[in-house]
């Protein structure tokens, strides 16, 4: 019975299977899939990078080391000393300071000593021996419009320490820089009045000789006119330390105090006519 219902079942063959497939599948519900299919994917494009990000571990951040800097070379003025000055005047000797020491000791169970040490420079005074050989011009001829004049070279031997003592009435002196007041030689005070009618000049007889010869050699400018006539004097005192107290200016002896005169070369300007014979 089941078999006879079986075979009066209409049977279709292979191709109206695919035709009904084709059939239900209508241009509308295509369009509706392929709607769906775009929406899904746009999803999936958004949605995925977020959730990679969320499952990215954070990277970790690692501080840069610290460079070593290479240590500075030692420059060289470091560990050199400062060149010596290159002035023309030549340094002092130093004076020995006299010195006095003292102990005492106590006996009775406890011993105690004590020292004391007292140093000072000696006071400057005059030497007793001012012999001394000096070559100074005592006359010393100038324009007679001249209003400057370098003293020439000059030679002083003899003592050890020397103190001169320039003078003039309406002439300024002016020694080692010109147009400036100089005093300080290589740290030393060894003159006092530059630019001025009173000079001294205090030190070796070394150092005297080089201020005085420095540079051309001392310039002597007329503040009044030209220099023709004027005078200089010149007082020389060998002392036991260098000094600029004017005291010892009236100490010199009188073989070594000197007058220079400034002579007026005697330049005529008349005009002489003479005649003169052509040989022809």
């Amino acid at each position: 019975m089941e078999i006879r219902k079986r075979s009066s079942r209409p049977r279709f063959p292979r191709r109206h299977f695919a035709s009904r497939i084709a059939h239900a599948q209508t241009p509308q519900k295509l369009f509706l899939r392929f709607l769906a299919l775009v929406s899904i994917g746009l999803v999936l494009t958004i949605v995925a990078p977020v959730i990679a990000d969320e499952n990215t571990p954070a990277p970790e951040l690692t501080s840069p080391l610290p460079m070593d800097s290479p240590a500075p070379a030692p420059s060289p003025s470091d560990s050199q000393t400062a060149p010596a000055s290159d002035s023309i005047i030549p340094p002092g000797t130093s004076t020995p300071s006299p010195s006095a020491s003292a102990s005492t000791s106590t006996s009775g169970g406890a011993s105690k000593s004590e020292s004391a040490t007292a140093s000072a420079s000696p006071t400057p005074a005059a030497v007793a021996n001012q012999v001394m050989k000096i070559n100074f011009p005592s006359v010393l001829p100038v324009d007679p419009r001249a209003l400057f004049r370098s003293l020439p070279s000059v030679n002083i031997s003899g003592p050890q320490y020397l103190l001169v003592c320039i003078q003039a009435t309406n002439i300024r002196f002016d020694i080692y820089t010109k147009n400036a007041s100089d005093t300080l030689f290589n740290g030393q005070r060894l003159a006092n009045g530059d630019l001025t009618s009173d000079l001294l000049i205090s030190g070796t007889t070394d150092q005297v000789v080089a201020i005085l010869n420095s540079y051309g050699g001392m310039r002597l400018a007329g503040t009044k006119g030209p220099l023709g006539g004027l005078y200089l004097n010149l007082r020389l005192t060998a002392l036991t330390a260098p000094s600029l107290d004017p005291v010892h200016c009236g100490q010199a002896s009188s073989a070594n105090t000197l007058i220079i005169y400034l002579r007026s070369l005697e330049l005529g300007q008349n005009l002489i006519k003479k005649a003169i014979t052509l040989k022809g």
